[in-house]
């Protein structure tokens, strides 16, 4: 367990993994398999914030090809529940909020929020958060506009 939290500090999912396979290689009561199963959690957050890091490390902010790019990886990463936990929790879904805005998914940008806030949200941006669930209002509310409208149409 030593070395599973020096791995964890250090940021080494190799360190890590390693270190929780001779954990269970040893046996854990069942008393402690609820750790067990969180530290496996953890894992996975680790090696999502470092596949996040590699993604957002290249995104060009002037090429919309890259952002496009990075965009999908990170949808895919969702999907497959790879989301980062760490240092990298509120970038990744600050990218999804802007594609989620940039898309007009209120159901994305909705779960964007509640995951940046999950995260604790410094000071210096509960203005910005306020005006992101403004925004979301007005995404539901264009949403259903436009939902109206096709139903009056057929």
């Amino acid at each position: 367990q030593v070395l599973l939290a020096h791995a964890d500090t250090s940021g080494s999912p190799e360190l890590f993994a390693e270190a929780l396979a001779a954990i269970e290689k040893m046996g854990v009561p069942a008393a402690r398999q609820g750790w067990l199963k969180s530290m496996k959690q953890r894992l996975v957050g680790i090696e999502a914030d470092i596949a996040a890091a590699e993604i957002l490390r290249r995104i060009d902010a002037s090429d919309a090809e890259s952002r496009s790019v990075a965009v999908n990886k990170l949808l895919a990463m969702k999907r497959a529940g790879r989301i980062p936990t760490d240092r990298m929790a509120v970038r990744f879904w600050e990218v999804l909020l802007n594609h989620a805005e940039n898309t007009e998914d209120p159901a994305l940008f909705a779960e964007a929020i509640a995951a940046i806030e999950k995260s604790g949200v410094p000071a210096a941006k509960t203005e910005w958060l306020e005006r992101m669930k403004l925004r979301l209002k007005a995404l539901e509310f264009m949403k259903s506009r436009k939902a109206a409208e096709a139903r009056r149409k057929k």
